[in-house]
């Protein structure tokens, strides 16, 4: 679902990308993950809300990255087609500015911006690991996609998480997931089920 939990979009949007892209402008990389993207709504959730907060995004060097372990559901998170339905919890000012409706279809249909779909990067990647990953993220959205796993499979991925969350960066979480195990020593509540990593 788009814009899922909105609380942690506001978050996103009024606490930590206004420090993460002053960084931007001045070189820095923004980075940020989405596992278990599925269809692609999160990742281009969070890419609308990043372009709100700076229409330059795109001159910057900033990426999604949107991983799932099924490939066809990366095809269609890539081709960033979606109903009606499908944008309705959009807010209507993104939606104008950002999806666009195709012609000739017996069902009306909208096309995400270039200015949305080039944030992201998608890749095919299991979630519960290895993950082939050496960057930083500066934010990680693990959100309502490790309920069908065990508590000590759970605890695992936090785990393998840990080492690529920057100092400083945030976890965002969602309302079936709790934290437990090593990870959890360190980081720190940051409110609306995000979880800050504590610098070394």
């Amino acid at each position: 679902t788009f814009f899922a939990h909105p609380e942690q979009f506001e978050h996103l949007q009024r606490r930590l990308l206004p420090r993460l892209l002053d960084l931007a402008r001045k070189g820095h990389r923004l980075r940020i993950w989405s596992p278990g993207c599925g269809k692609g709504a999160e990742p281009y959730s969070i890419a609308m809300t990043v372009l709100d907060v700076a229409p330059d995004a795109r001159c910057l060097d900033i990426r999604i990255l949107a991983t799932d372990p099924d490939p066809h559901m990366l095809e269609v998170a890539q081709s960033a087609t979606y109903s009606t339905s499908d944008l309705h919890t959009v807010p209507e000012l993104f939606k104008a500015r950002w999806a666009e409706p195709l012609a000739g279809l017996p069902t009306r249909r909208y096309r995400l911006d270039p200015a949305v779909r080039d944030l992201v990067r998608f890749q095919v990647m299991p979630l519960e690991g290895p993950y082939p990953l050496s960057a930083y993220f500066d934010a990680i959205f693990c959100r309502d996609v490790l309920a069908q796993l065990s508590g000590s499979a759970q605890r695992k991925v936090w785990s393998a998480m840990m080492p690529l969350l920057a100092p400083g960066g945030v976890l965002y979480t969602g309302n079936e997931e709790l934290i437990t195990g090593p990870a959890l020593a360190e980081l720190k509540s940051a409110g609306a089920a995000a979880y800050q990593r504590m610098a070394a």
